[in-house]
């Protein structure tokens, strides 16, 4: 094998060890189990009504419902494009309504997110151990961690 290929595996590795350990040092697997909190709980709510209006088939990709229906009743909402609620409509067919199926695909974005963030600064610098720590010490901010 090459050895940059080498170098980039091996950074995949301490990424993820220190993502299993951020896992257990901020108890996200506790925390994902619980209802709706903190500030954002409005955030959270709007998500997953948009999400089980499409699932109910009450919604739709490009005509996204809440269960606020203000002036002219009809519940469209404005906001961004609707493709993650789309994504978890879709994935709640095969695992049912859960809170813990759409915090868990945005996590698994976040992941992705992570690992192109590493591939970038390891493009950049070619330097596995920096672009490793460097990706950690991003995504694990305490202001991500947080939200």
């Amino acid at each position: 094998m090459d050895t940059l290929v080498l170098k980039k595996i091996a950074g995949f590795g301490i990424i993820l060890s220190g993502l299993l350990f951020l896992i257990w040092f901020f108890q996200i697997n506790r925390i994902s189990l619980l209802s709706f909190g903190s500030y954002h709980a409005w955030r959270q709510a709007d998500c997953i009504t948009i999400t089980n209006n499409m699932n109910d088939g009450s919604s739709t990709l490009f005509y996204p419902r809440t269960h606020y229906a203000k002036d002219d009743l009809t519940g469209l909402a404005a906001g961004e494009f609707p493709l993650i609620n789309f994504l978890v409509a879709q994935l709640y067919k095969v695992t049912g309504k859960t809170e813990t199926t759409y915090r868990y695909t945005i996590f698994f974005f976040y992941l992705i997110g992570l690992m192109f963030l590493y591939l970038l600064l390891f493009e950049v610098s070619n330097h596995a151990l920096l672009s490793s720590l460097m990706t950690l010490l991003i995504g694990s901010g305490s202001v991500l961690v947080y939200y």
